[in-house]
């Protein structure tokens, strides 16, 4: 199940997260950010290096005890064990006869990481669209998630040849959009208060900070961090009725 973690113990201890190509536990991007992190505390991430020349089992056992030859045929099989151990069902089923562990990354990189298919742009548009700020859920967390959400937007850019990130006028547009019915009131004083304000970043500011205020006077005991998190909201995003802003 993906999200589980497995410990490996050797020089130090290392627990990765498992990833069995289900977003709904594990999120391919937290799955790799920590794959990653154990290859270098392993010493084994420049395997994954396109320049790395991985020796076969005959050459390591031919070569001097301890020398580069052998030590790069034994980091790539490190390498490969600890890709092994952290995926699960379909993506370890994808890797399973694979020789080397950069052709390992690629393969599950291929398949899984936003961003190498064609419908992820219209699968992270509908995330952002969907995500919404409720009396339950810290303002901060919302718009750290929102950020996260957005800066995925960069990773179509060079390939689309267009700016997917929102500007801070479309992200402000976005925060009175998806506001739950206890802050129509809040936006409407604002937007009142604020007219005159022209700068992008600090209407959007000011927004932020005023729902944030206004959140911890009055709805700050109903939050429940672990059920409002910032994976969680990503993950649980869904439409709702919610008053509209103009800039």
């Amino acid at each position: 199940m993906s999200g589980e973690t497995v410990t490996m113990s050797s020089s130090g201890n290392i627990t990765m997260l498992i990833y069995n190509g289900n977003e709904d536990d594990c999120s391919y991007e937290k799955w790799e950010r920590r794959l990653k992190c154990g290859l270098q505390l392993k010493g084994v991430s420049y395997t994954l290096k396109d320049d790395f020349k991985c020796p076969t089992e005959a050459q390591a056992l031919a070569a001097t005890q301890g020398g580069s030859i052998q030590k790069r045929y034994e980091d790539n099989v490190k390498a490969k064990v600890l890709i092994q151990i952290a995926t699960d069902d379909v993506a370890n089923d994808l890797i399973e006869d694979v020789e080397l562990a950069r052709d390992m990354k690629k393969i599950l990189d291929r398949e899984f990481k936003l961003g190498n298919k064609d419908y992820d742009l219209d699968f992270l548009v509908n995330q952002f669209e969907n995500l919404s700020l409720d009396i339950k859920t810290n303002p901060s967390v919302f718009f750290t998630t929102l950020t996260k959400v957005n800066k995925r937007f960069s990773k179509f850019n060079v390939t689309g040849g267009k700016d997917y990130t929102r500007d801070d006028k479309e992200l402000y547009i976005k925060i009175c959009n998806s506001v739950g019915e206890e802050y129509k009131d809040v936006i409407t004083a604002f937007k009142t208060s604020h007219i005159k304000v022209t700068d992008g970043k600090e209407k959007l500011q000011s927004l932020k900070d005023i729902l944030k205020e206004h959140w911890k006077e009055n709805y700050s005991h109903l939050y429940q961090s672990n059920e409002n998190s910032s994976e969680q909201l990503i993950m649980n995003a869904n439409t709702s009725h919610v008053p509209t802003c103009g800039f």
